[in-house]
């Protein structure tokens, strides 16, 4: 990625953009937002009077709905990290 500053960690073997670092920390803020509200549901599910049948099947769709909103995130973070792998390993191979 052509003008990305490149951070070297001496705390980590990992090297990353800024770039990177904020899709990182913006994917892992929505899957963290996702899990709350489906707790919060959760929740409030387990506390409603509702008969026990009709939660087991919200609950389903519940989860349903957390897992389709979790899987663009989840495949993102993936991407994030083969780049980030790539571009370590792209520097280990031109500093040795």
């Amino acid at each position: 990625m052509a003008g990305d500053q490149v951070t070297y960690s001496s705390n980590s073997s990992y090297c990353y953009s800024a770039e990177a670092e904020t899709a990182l920390q913006e994917e892992l803020r929505l899957l963290a937002d996702i899990e709350a509200r489906y707790e919060e549901e959760r929740h409030s599910l387990q506390r409603s009077t509702l008969p026990e049948a009709v939660k087991g099947r919200i609950s389903r769709q519940l989860e349903t709905v957390r897992d389709s909103l979790r899987g663009p995130h989840v495949q993102r973070l993936a991407q994030l990290y083969d780049e980030l792998l790539s571009r370590k390993l792209y520097l280990l191979e031109t500093v040795h």
